[in-house]
């Protein structure tokens, strides 16, 4: 995946990161590299969905995101173990990091 595409289709696809640091924008391109036509979701948040939970999670917190992001931010978990879309949750055992 070149340059621009990685800018197109990763990074400009998350609308506020959630995780920094979490070389999620790295870690997507190695996911799709060394999975491809996997189920490998990039969330709105900079977040990594692969089962149908990631997926309804990420979707309910962007509706609760988008109805009122201050309750968004005050309510979310920081507590990694607990988000199912935290990158760290899924790149390292995916990709042995």
């Amino acid at each position: 995946m070149n340059k621009i595409n990685v800018d197109k289709y990763v990074r400009g696809r998350i609308a506020k990161d959630d995780y920094p640091g979490s070389g999620v924008v790295s870690g997507i391109v190695a996911l799709l590299d060394k999975y491809p036509g996997g189920p490998i979701g990039l969330t709105w948040n900079g977040g990594v969905a692969i089962t149908y939970n990631d997926y309804q999670h990420a979707k309910k917190t962007y509706q609760k995101y988008l109805a009122d992001p201050s309750e968004y931010e005050r309510t979310r978990t920081h507590d990694p173990r607990l988000d199912p879309v935290n990158p760290r949750g899924h790149l390292g055992p995916l990709l042995g990091w």
